[in-house]
């Protein structure tokens, strides 16, 4: 997506603070993100764990590997009914351990779609991250798009 940074006034429904030349600034939860003239912004920038401990996360890679604005995925688990956050603690508590260090070899991305296939429900990439805090489960860089976080890989291998 090209921009033309010293006129856009809304960048994918985030208001532009300042125009600049080859930036601008756009205003995303109580936050100032710099964003290209390509749409793009850091990945530090755009994914984040608020004030209230809630992650966000408001971009995407591209083929090039830079994170591209768009909507805003801030939905979280209380997004969800009753039962099926019951169903999705108890597949992680079920599926999970904690261990000492961080899985790299799943991101939450990749968790959320495995629950998907073994419950038939659909998260947010920002859902399973809102879960997987909430089960006490701690993530490597609160800034990347997709998370490593400290599940071991035993669980995983049984369930695929």
């Amino acid at each position: 997506m090209q921009v033309d940074t010293r006129n856009v006034t809304e960048i994918c429904g985030y208001r532009v603070l300042e125009n600049h030349e080859d930036y601008c600034l756009v205003e995303m939860c109580d936050k100032s993100i710099k964003v290209d003239r390509n749409g793009c912004a850091s990945e530090k920038d755009l994914c984040f764990i608020d004030k209230k401990g809630l992650p966000h996360s408001a971009g995407y890679l591209n083929k090039y590997d830079m994170c591209e604005l768009d909507k805003l995925d801030n939905v979280l688990m209380t997004n969800l009914s009753s039962d099926k956050r019951r169903i999705v603690h108890e597949w992680i508590r079920d599926t999970f351990n904690p261990i000492k260090t961080y899985n790299v070899k799943h991101s939450t991305y990749s968790l959320k779609e495995l629950l998907e296939r073994k419950t038939g429900i659909y998260l947010t990439n920002n859902q399973m991250k809102d879960a997987l805090l909430n089960m006490g489960y701690i993530c490597q860089n609160e800034h990347k798009i997709n998370w490593l976080v400290n599940v071991s890989e035993m669980g995983i291998k049984y369930v695929k």
